[in-house]
């Protein structure tokens, strides 16, 4: 947490700690620093002042005071030789000049007069245990926080200091702790202690005695230190420290030491580097001009917090939760305010806006309980409404809050605002069938044994009837949350959907349910009262008004491919529907008596169910006839019981007489009634007649299609209508009774064969025409039309070129198919074309182009010189385009910052590589430099300045070893210079070049200093990193095979920048170490190991602790298992690098080959060492065959029981088995 702005961030467990008094605050020289006493170095400065001496004059003292000194900044030692210097032999002659120096100490850290204390009381107040009492341990001499205190509260604090301090943890252990001793202060009543001082004292104190080590590890066994006002080089430091991290090796339960520091613009990573060594957690700050206020501010803020977090972070956020969130940042900055366990509290305080509550939320800060209080006090807010659509249903106490607060009188709430909240609190959890479905599978077998009495008729219907989820509503951006005039209404505050449970399906149910007419029945009228339940309640939330969502969850009742995918009532109208069949083909007049309400129901969707049932014998044809014709003109005409309509049109035509035919006929014929459509429509009466053609036109000619007999006054009135549309055509089989239709294909859509009758230079404008008339079906026709006569469409091409016609749309198609085929003629047809296209045409036609000279190269370029000169004719007509057009802005181009991606699939990478492939088929020599076919148009791509120019760099930087080889000194004048990572394309460039070939020696020495560079700085993706690492590990292993000694680089080198790397490149180089070992090239493997791969091991891999991961650390061992008879040397190399992974089984993880099985017989110890030092069951269990694996090391060699190695894990194995 950051208290204030540029503060040093806090972290989150020590404000934990310090709020339940676990940690102690441990201060310097620099918090007095603030009160105008000296550092260290002033303070040594002064006694030198005041006694009249001079530093500079004595080697030993000048090596400690100056800053080139060898032992600069070791004050302690330069007052140990003063001492000694000014010292006689004499007993009481070297005491008086020991209290000379003491007494000029005194005078320097007198306190001055007047000065703000209010740091050090700061610290005091932050430093107090669980109960309250104040205790905080100083290596400072002066009497500050002495003072602090008694200005604040009018008494003195308790003092103690050095060999007197009392022990951590025990009643006496309060007040102030003066580690190093105490100067006397008759205002805070203290008299003088004997003081830690010169390098003599500091080693009784912490050496031979030893009593301030033992101090110190006694205060972090017990507490969290926070160190202030030190620097990691300080004095006291090296003495706390280096004796506390002796003892953290042994015992493991001292707790976290954490030291404010600070640095300097640069300096950051060296000073973090410092105090980790010394096993201490940095919290640092950046300083100028020797300003510590941010750390100051920081501690004052951080103690008014410590007074009453809650209420400082009720202040802090009071503001920020007024508005919604509009930064990453603020949101970040809430949420730390408010993970602290009192989220609930400052919540139902501050009453956030509504646009919090899913962020929260989500974060996880309502502690499995939402945050009531708050949501209650928004109850009149519809933006909290809809925040809690989206959370599903309420939990216990949010529900008793709302309902409370909905039951107050003075709440004023719209009708749609309370209706909302009842609704939110009629959801409950698992009221979407949840259980229904896991019930089913247990009652499966019962029903198959006749057990359908009501309860399992109730699972189905649970299962299968919709039922309401509530949602968040969506607005699109520039949409009101409102509809405006009417006012807010339910469907702007919540979402509706019904939905039944994921599974089981329809047919699943139908499978097991016993089809019988008795059976079949009984769930029939379960679920019909089930789907007329969830009927009326999509009726009540106002789901089937404009849009009836029912019937649209069915295109259609009977089985059909468009009802794939759905959900909502589709699964329940099939199985009601499958249902009455089955009851039908057993007692028709049971079926019929099952749905005879039907026909007259309130909602379309039984309406077309029994329409559906119609269609089956248990229904006469007159019967179904006249219920058509009696049907309503919006069923019949205008909803998705047209499916139905028709379904029983084609089915029952032939058995009709001719009068129902007539009849029918006659009603088509009328069209649609205008009274279906919005006022006014019939006004356009051109654009009304084809809407009525159209209705007639469809069902009509679906009729005919299906061989149904027209008379000959219909058939009149279609060739009537065919006359007024010419062009219009029924869809395939029954698509025109849908609305809507939904189908997936694969590929381009389109018949060539359609333009096989058209002339060449009518050609394009028919193909355009086609796929824009027939969108579905001929949507691509001229690609389709390309690929299968490229010849002919160049030809309508040429057609249209000729009138001044380059439509790049047709073009871009025919390119793309010139990439892959076309013979020798039409490529070169092609190209003569490119290059008569106007400039404005060919921009927009440069990827494909360049796409397709890249892969036609060579037959552009083949036979007389001509053809060599097309080829470069059009790669200048292209890169002219390519290079000198500015560029447009940001393209969302899908590639991110993957520059290597992008040139190759760009066209300015695409060029660059296409003149490479010209360049390579040249065959030029070693160091020919490149001629002046080439070099200048080489050179344009090194001068273009846009993003494609950037593109064609990076290209080429991938091929700059086969460059440099063909011309090192075009190469070094105008690739190399760009590589120095002073140049802004730098870090692109040297992502692409990590990705291609080491090149020469002379390339590899003169980029040697930057790729080692590289990984100081940190800017590489970590696989880029992995390809220059690559570079120098390539020539390493050339070096122990005693070759490449022409190139460069020294195992320090290779050894530090592995080490200061992403993990994820040490896995790498651990990756190709084991894949070295298991070479089944290798016979000798322990020679292999002894000459090549162990000694490579030992020059590159660091030692650092940072470098060790679990994944580096399985590779190291599986390459160690590689290494045969060298298995305990390799086991030896490693173990000191490994760190403990997750075991699940050792076989599964050490033994999975034979090999692998026979080193732990042949050499068990090493096995049992590395085993040993690859669990730690505080990490990760203990592998549950442990226990033979110790028996088997046993039986291999009884000698391994008295190894420590053994004798811990068979400890675990006793642990395993307890």
């Amino acid at each position: 947490m950051r208290f204030v702005d540029a503060g040093p961030d806090i972290p989150y467990d020590l404000i934990v700690g310090q709020e339940r008094g676990e940690t102690i605050f441990v201060c310097g020289a620099g918090v007095s620093r603030t009160a105008g006493l000296p550092l260290f170095h002033g303070l040594v400065e002064d006694v030198y002042r005041r006694l009249g001496e001079n530093w500079t004059h004595h080697p030993a003292e000048r090596a400690g005071m100056a800053p080139d000194g060898k032992l600069y900044g070791q004050y302690d030692r330069v007052l140990r030789c003063l001492e000694r210097r000014l010292s006689a032999s004499d007993a009481p002659r070297n005491r008086n000049m020991k209290e000379r120096i003491r007494a000029a100490v005194r005078e320097a850290l007198a306190p001055p007069q007047g000065t703000d204390l209010s740091n050090h009381l700061a610290l005091l107040e932050l430093s107090r245990d669980a109960e309250g009492q104040v205790r905080l341990l100083t290596t400072n001499f002066d009497t500050l926080f002495e003072r602090a205190w008694q200005a604040a509260h009018h008494n003195n604090i308790p003092s103690h200091a050095g060999v007197a301090l009392p022990q951590p943890k025990t009643v006496a252990f309060s007040g102030v702790l003066h580690l190093h001793g105490r100067l006397a202060d008759a205002s805070a009543q203290v008299t003088e202690t004997d003081w830690v001082l010169t390098s003599a004292e500091f080693g009784d104190a912490y050496l031979r005695s030893g009593w301030a080590s033992r101090y110190v590890y006694d205060l972090v066994r017990g507490h969290t230190v926070v160190l202030v006002g030190y620097q990691a080089e300080d004095p006291p430091m090296r003495y706390l420290l280096e004796a506390l991290e002796a003892d953290r090796e042994r015992y493991p339960d001292l707790k976290k030491v954490y030291a404010f520091g600070h640095y300097e613009a640069g300096e950051r990573e060296l000073i973090e580097a410092l105090w980790r060594a010394k096993g201490v957690e940095p919290i640092l700050y950046q300083v100028e001009h020797h300003d510590h206020s941010a750390l100051y501010n920081t501690l004052q803020e951080w103690r008014r917090y410590a007074d009453d977090p809650t209420a400082w972070r009720s202040e802090q956020l009071r503001g920020m939760l007024d508005a919604p969130p509009t930064t990453d940042e603020q949101i970040q900055r809430c949420l730390a305010l408010l993970n602290r366990g009192d989220a609930q509290q400052l919540l139902g305080e501050l009453s956030p806006v509504a646009a919090w509550l899913p962020i929260i939320v989500e974060a996880g800060l309502h502690n499995a309980q939402l945050p009531d209080v708050w949501i209650a006090s928004r109850i009149n807010d519809s933006e909290m409404i809809r925040a809690c659509a989206g959370l599903g249903p309420l939990d216990e106490p949010t529900r008793w809050r709302i309902e409370r607060a909905l039951d107050q009188e003075n709440v004023a709430l719209t009708p749609a605002q309370e209706r909302a909240w009842r609704l939110l609190l009629g959801l409950r959890p698992q009221s979407d069938g949840g259980a229904a479905s896991s019930d089913w599978y247990d009652w499966v077998p019962l029903i198959r044994r006749g057990q359908t009495h009501l309860q399992a008729r109730q699972i189905v219907a649970r299962i299968v009837q919709p039922r309401l989820k509530i949602g968040k509503v969506f607005h699109w951006h520039d949409e009101d949350a409102t509809d405006g005039a009417g006012g807010e209404t339910l469907h702007d505050l919540l979402r509706f959907e019904l939905e039944p449970a994921d599974h089981p399906g329809a047919i699943e149910i139908l499978e097991v349910w016993p089809d019988t007419a008795e059976q079949g029945s009984a769930l029939f009228r379960t679920l019909d009262r089930a789907i007329f339940e969830a009927l009326e309640q999509a009726s009540d939330l106002g789901l089937l008004d404009a849009w009836d969502t029912a019937s649209h969850d069915v295109p259609s009742i009977a089985p059909h491919p468009q009802n794939s995918d759905r959900s909502g009532f589709q699964p329940i109208t099939r199985v009601l529907a499958e249902l009455w069949q089955r009851v039908a083909g057993h007692d028709p007049t049971l079926a019929r008596v099952l749905i005879a309400h039907w026909p007259d129901a309130p909602y379309l969707l039984l309406r077309r169910l029994y329409l559906f049932a119609l269609a089956n014998e248990a229904y006469a044809s007159g019967e179904v006839a006249t219920a058509i014709l009696a049907l309503d003109d919006e069923t019949f005409w205008d909803s998705e019981a047209q499916v139905e309509v028709m379904r029983l049109l084609i089915a029952r035509w032939p058995q009709w007489t001719q009068v129902e035919r007539e009849a029918l006929e006659q009603r088509i014929c009328r069209g649609v009634p205008a009274q279906l459509y919005v006022d006014g429509i019939a006004a356009d009466v051109d654009h009304w007649s084809s809407i009525v053609d159209n209705s007639i036109f469809r069902r009509l000619k679906r009729i005919e299609a299906a061989g149904g007999l027209l008379t000959d006054a219909t058939r009149t009135v279609l060739d009537q209508i065919a006359e007024r549309h010419p062009k219009w055509q029924p869809q395939a089989g029954d698509r025109d009774d849908f609305g809507s239709w939904h189908e997936m294909r694969v590929g381009p859509d389109g018949h060539p064969e359609l333009l096989a009758g058209i002339a060449d230079d009518h050609l394009v404008r028919e193909a355009f025409r086609l796929q824009q008339e027939r969108q579905y079906d001929e949507g691509d026709l001229w690609r389709v039309f390309c690929s299968a006569d490229p010849e002919r469409a160049l030809r309508g091409l040429k057609h249209e070129s000729e009138g001044g016609q380059w439509a790049p749309e047709a073009w871009r198609y025919l390119l793309w198919t010139a990439s892959e085929q076309g013979d020798l003629g039409f490529q070169r047809d092609l190209a003569d074309q490119v290059l008569q296209m106007p400039p404005e045409s060919l921009g927009e036609l440069l990827s494909a182009a360049s796409s397709w000279i890249q892969r036609q190269r060579e037959a552009l370029s083949q036979g007389d010189a001509d053809s060599h000169a097309r080829f470069f004719a059009v790669w200048d007509s292209l890169s002219h385009l390519a290079y000198n057009s500015p560029d447009a802005g940001p393209v969302e181009h899908g590639f991110g910052d993957d520059l290597i991606s992008e040139a190759l699939n760009r066209s300015g990478g695409i060029l660059a590589a296409s003149l490479l492939d010209a360049l390579a088929a040249t065959q030029p020599e070693a160091g020919s430099e490149l001629n002046a076919e080439f070099s200048p148009r080489f050179e344009c791509l090194i001068a273009a300045g846009n993003h494609a120019g950037l593109l064609a760099r990076v290209y080429i930087m991938r091929a700059l070893a086969y460059l440099d080889a063909i011309a090192p000194e075009w190469t070094s004048r105008h690739l190399l210079p760009r590589l120095d990572w002073a140049h802004q394309e730098a870090f692109p460039l040297w992502r692409a070049f990590a990705h291609g070939k080491i090149g020469s020696a002379r390339l590899f020495n003169a980029l040697r200093p930057a790729m080692l560079d590289a990984f100081e700085r940190k800017g590489l993706p970590e696989k880029e990193l992995e390809g220059v690492f690559s570079k120098l590990l390539s020539v390493a292993i050339w070096h122990r095979k005693g070759q490449g000694g022409d190139y460069i680089v020294s195992p320090a080198q290779l050894k530090h920048a592995l080490s200061i790397a992403p993990s994820e490149v040490r896995r790498n180089v651990a990756w190709n170490l084991w894949r070295m070992m298991a070479d089944e090239t290798i016979v000798d493997k322990a020679a292999h190991w002894r000459g090549m791969v162990g000694p490579l091991f030992s020059d590159l891999w660091p030692l650092d602790v940072r470098a060790r991961g679990e994944t580096s650390s399985e590779r190291l061992v599986l390459m160690a298992l590689e290494c045969g008879a060298a298995f305990p040397e390799a086991v030896s190399a490693i173990m000191d690098v490994l760190v403990p992974y997750q075991l699940y089984r050792i076989a599964h993880a050490l033994r999975l080959e034979r090999h692998h099985q026979d080193l732990l017989h042949a050499h068990p110890r090493a096995f049992i060492r590395l085993v040993n030092a690859l669990i730690d069951p505080t990490k990760f269990p203990v592998p549950n065959d442990l226990p033979a694996v110790l028996q088997e090391c046993v039986a291999s060699d009884a000698g391994v029981v008295d190894d420590p190695a053994y004798i811990r894990l068979n400890g675990l194995r006793r642990l395993l088995n307890a």
